[in-house]
């Protein structure tokens, strides 16, 4: 009986360790860039738009915004309405958080 409490707490212990690890991969992102860095921003939200295989006027039906609007949102985030910004991140399955 002292044996299989043994082996029970340690598949516990190997249980909780998986568990941490999973959630620590789920949220650290894997490639990070602020949300002020404007130019990063602009060349991460090309390269995915397009790796997904996205035409402006794909992602104007995706996301109700202007062709013109997406192409300044695309030129220059920080000109662009942080909601719109929003909308495009998420469509292009961007991920982006605030931290404290």
């Amino acid at each position: 009986m002292i044996k299989l409490r043994h082996q029970a707490e340690e598949a516990n212990k190997s249980f909780v360790s998986l568990i941490d690890e999973v959630e620590r991969k789920l949220s650290t992102p894997r490639e990070s860039i602020p949300l002020d860095d404007f130019q990063q921003l602009s060349i991460l939200m090309k390269k995915r738009r397009k790796a997904l295989g996205l035409t402006l006027e794909d992602l104007e039906l995706q996301t109700d915004l202007s062709i013109s609007t997406l192409k300044r949102l695309m030129l220059d985030p920080s000109a662009a309405r942080f909601s719109n910004v929003i909308i495009v991140l998420k469509e292009l399955g961007i991920k982006s958080w605030v931290e404290l």
